[in-house]
């Protein structure tokens, strides 16, 4: 039998407090270095000709954790607003050709549809498979 809810009750998908969640991806948490991450996309908006100041970092948010990804909001000084997603096994030690193919499809699977459909999605701006 299914469990009905209040609707007026919005289900939580993702959290942003608890050691639990910073235990569970203390892997990941550990071998990413927030400051590569904001050189990373500081380098994506000069690429791809979006953003014009020749110095403008990102400042990294706070992670913000769900099943199986955490994520680490961009803030830009003009105002935009990225984020990087990162997957729980995205480390040296936990990364396969599995996931590669995984986040390759998924990645690729977003760009075309934003680019064929007017299903309102993200931008893809940038993703590696590699560790």
């Amino acid at each position: 039998m299914a469990q009905q809810r209040n609707i007026e009750q919005p289900v939580s998908l993702i959290s942003t407090s608890g050691d639990g969640e910073a235990e569970t991806f203390a892997a990941v948490l550990s071998a990413l270095d927030r400051e590569q991450l904001a050189t990373v996309a500081r380098t994506l908006r000069f690429s791809r000709a979006v953003c014009t100041a020749d110095k403008m970092e990102p400042s990294v948010g706070d992670p913000i954790y769900g099943s199986y990804h955490v994520i680490f909001p961009l803030n830009f000084d003009d105002g935009h607003r990225w984020v990087a997603k990162i997957p729980i096994n995205g480390t040296p030690d936990g990364w396969n050709e599995a996931s590669a193919i995984a986040l390759t499809a998924e990645a690729r699977t977003m760009q075309l549809l934003k680019r064929e459909t007017t299903i309102p999605l993200p931008e893809v701006f940038g993703f590696s498979s590699i560790t």
